[in-house]
């Protein structure tokens, strides 16, 4: 009997202390996504001065830009493509606690990268967008809005580059 009461209290604090963790992370202002335009757009002109870049020069990139504005960004990918504007790889960096970052590669065959509206949308339309507010179900499990910038080199679209915020529920 005592196990199981030990057994729950520990889940209990541990689900208390994700929800406290989770709500630390604040809300973003219409200031702040303006600020998240001119930084994310700051790094698509590095990126595409330097393009192309290897895996550890991506990440460097990705964490630097996140320690940018602390806790505000909420994670970044990169995306390479191919000359058919398909994604050959894909490093997403967020954050697993305030202070700390985690890796994700988001070419795992079940996300289906090619079909998702962040990336579809900004390479069709050759322009940066904001995706609509979303929840972002089995990952930061917050309600997110996602900026997508295409990155240009010698006048192809080479890749693509996003920041995901979080953002009240609609």
């Amino acid at each position: 009997m005592r196990t199981r009461l030990n057994t729950r209290f520990i889940g209990f604090c541990l689900a208390l202390f994700a929800l406290v963790a989770c709500q630390k992370i604040p809300f973003t202002t219409e200031a702040e996504k303006a600020a998240v335009e001119s930084e994310l757009k700051n790094l698509v002109a590095d990126l595409s001065a330097a393009w192309p870049l290897d895996s550890t020069q991506i990440a460097s990139h990705i964490q630097d830009y996140l320690a940018i504005e602390g806790y505000k960004f909420y994670g970044c990918a990169i995306v390479e493509l191919d000359t058919n504007a398909l994604a050959t790889s894909c490093a997403y960096w967020y954050r697993s606690t305030r202070r700390t970052l985690a890796y994700a590669n988001l070419m795992d065959p079940s996300y289906n990268i090619n079909s998702q509206s962040w990336l579809t949308l900004p390479l069709s339309q050759g322009a940066a967008l904001w995706s609509e507010p979303y929840f972002d179900a089995g990952g930061g499990e917050i309600w997110m809005q996602t900026y997508s910038v295409p990155i240009e080199k010698d006048g192809k679209t080479v890749g693509l580059a996003t920041t995901d915020i979080r953002v009240k529920k609609p």
